[in-house]
């Protein structure tokens, strides 16, 4: 049976690369990033019904919803959740303004967990989302490991 890729990031890089190589493996894939016409340009050699575009600025919480449900509006289901979107800044640290490190943050640290929470919340079982992210989006409390 084919699986269901949700791909946050997919305009590029990594997320595009992944994107061409599930749909290559027959699965669909469900393309996400902040500029829609960036990931259909990363995709334009891709045709059918198995791939879907959906907008989504992962620093944004409350789009992290409409998206999900539009994955399973698009396929039914969620089966593999891949956080791709991300940057990195290159400079020393104390160089670094506050604006730019909670922009850092609030991709790669909030963008991760509003996805994976919202799959979660959705009922989905998507592979990326386990353990302690798992325990996280449900309130679930688990061991901690001490200093």
């Amino acid at each position: 049976m084919s699986k269901v890729w949700f791909i946050t990031g997919a305009g590029s890089g990594i997320g595009a690369a992944t994107a061409l190589a599930a749909l290559k493996a027959g699965d669909r894939v469900v393309a996400t990033g902040r500029n829609l016409d960036k990931v259909r340009n990363a995709l334009s050699d891709v045709t059918g019904d198995s791939l879907a575009f959906v907008q989504l600025d992962v620093t944004k919480e409350a789009q992290a919803k409409p998206a999900v449900e539009a994955a399973i509006n698009a396929f039914g289901r969620i089966d593999v959740l891949v956080n791709n979107a991300g940057y990195s800044l290159l400079g020393n640290f104390e160089e670094l303004s506050t604006a730019e490190i909670e922009q850092l943050i609030a991709t790669n640290f909030y963008g991760v967990m509003h996805g994976s929470c919202q799959a979660r919340r959705d009922g989905q079982s998507a592979e990326a989302v386990r353990g302690r992210q798992r325990r996280a989006c449900s309130g679930q409390t688990g061991p901690r490991s001490s200093p």
